[in-house]
């Protein structure tokens, strides 16, 4: 049941699309879904990096306006670039993966955070 609700939630976050243009401070940041992976039907169409870091699969993503999320295969050092474009074929191919994870950018946005704000 547990892992039928992260599912669900899942899917749900990958029709939330958040492009530059939607985030006026550009201050982005990564939600992780643990052990979910794209389905070998799919990765095919994506673009796969592979012998990245984990740091470095944030930081092309993180600084590539249009990379939506990115999956980290952690066992075989690879990452899986989602486009805006791509992120409609997801919710239907996944696949439970204990090597992988998923990571959907979302803004911040209120901006920069100050100590002198807080």
């Amino acid at each position: 049941l547990l892992n039928l609700q992260v599912l669900c939630i899942f899917v749900n976050m990958i029709n939330l699309s958040i492009g530059e243009e939607d985030c006026p401070f550009g201050q982005f940041s990564f939600i992780r879904i643990v052990n979910t992976r794209p389905s070998e039907s799919i990765i095919s169409k994506l673009n796969i990096s592979k012998d990245l870091s984990l740091s470095s699969c944030y930081h092309h993503c993180h600084l590539n306006p249009n990379c939506s999320a990115y999956f980290a295969d952690h066992l075989n050092h690879q990452c899986v670039y989602i486009m805006s474009s791509h992120l409609d074929m997801l919710s239907a191919n996944l696949e439970m993966s204990s090597n992988w994870s998923f990571y959907k950018k979302f803004c911040i946005p209120f901006g920069k955070l100050h100590k002198n704000n807080l």
